[in-house]
């Protein structure tokens, strides 16, 4: 698909969430089928607005998608919504930024009941992990300004629903590495992966940052982008613990990878 980045798989595998370019340069959000037939590209009924889809969108029962929402003109309007992933109607807010930035869903809750997402003010700088209730909007905000995340979309919720992984510089001048936290908050911790220094500094054209961080469908296994300023970004897998690290693409042009519904056959 042209002017696309970040698919993701519907639960029953049969479709991609991706975000797309329209005429007047706005972001809105369509479906493929997986096999690349079927692209529907959802008009948006609101002059100003951006909705952009992608990985992570998808409600555990496939009937929602999770957009990451904005207003150039009126950053009132920025937050989460969610919209039918039928034909893209029912536009619905689930958060409101308060600093003019954006407000990045991750994923939802393997219930279906809360969206993890990123917030950012309006110089893009991180502003805290949260996760809040679909029904009432109420927050609970598990990291946070202090904590550098990265930017875009780099919050998954495990598919036991215990733990979030994220993306995030453990200082300023060094590159993306993988860490993981309690739903509740709790229990920040970082996933070493075993072959690959990721987080290391940004003035080394060599050193290795690792974003774009996904679970398996079973939770065993992540899913993630890594690279360095000499090589590129290739796409990478491991088990939950870091170990057992496998290349998966290696022009490296690659990023935002999304699992798709089976585990890796063994």
């Amino acid at each position: 698909m042209p002017n696309t980045s970040g698919p993701d798989f519907s639960p029953d595998g049969s479709k991609l969430a991706i975000p797309y370019m329209l005429n007047d340069g706005r972001i809105g959000c369509a479906t493929v089928n997986a096999d690349g037939t079927g692209y529907t590209p959802f008009p948006i009924n609101d002059p100003t607005l951006n909705t952009g889809c992608g990985t992570g969108s998808w409600s555990p029962d496939g009937r929602r998608l999770a957009l990451e929402t904005w207003d150039d003109s009126n950053p009132a309007r920025n937050g989460v919504y969610t919209i039918s992933s039928a034909d893209g109607s029912g536009l619905t807010r689930i958060t409101s930024n308060p600093l003019g930035g954006h407000d990045v869903p991750g994923s939802y809750s393997p219930d279906g009941k809360k969206i993890v997402f990123i917030r950012y003010d309006a110089n893009g700088n991180p502003a805290g992990l949260f996760v809040v209730k679909i029904n009432n909007g109420q927050l609970r905000q598990l990291l946070p300004a202090s904590v550098d995340l990265n930017m875009g979309v780099q919050s998954d919720w495990s598919p036991q629903g215990n733990e979030i992984i994220v993306s995030l510089h453990v200082t300023p001048d060094v590159s993306g590495s993988i860490w993981v936290v309690h739903a509740d908050g709790s229990g920040l911790h970082q996933i070493h992966i075993s072959g690959l220094d990721c987080g290391a500094s940004r003035s080394d054209p060599n050193g290795v940052g690792c974003h774009g961080v996904r679970w398996s469908p079973d939770g065993k296994k992540i899913i993630f982008a890594a690279g360095t300023a000499a090589t590129g970004v290739n796409i990478y897998t491991a088990n939950a613990d870091g170990t057992g690290l496998a290349q998966v693409s290696f022009d490296g042009n690659d990023d935002d990878p999304a699992w798709g519904t089976h585990p890796l056959a063994h």
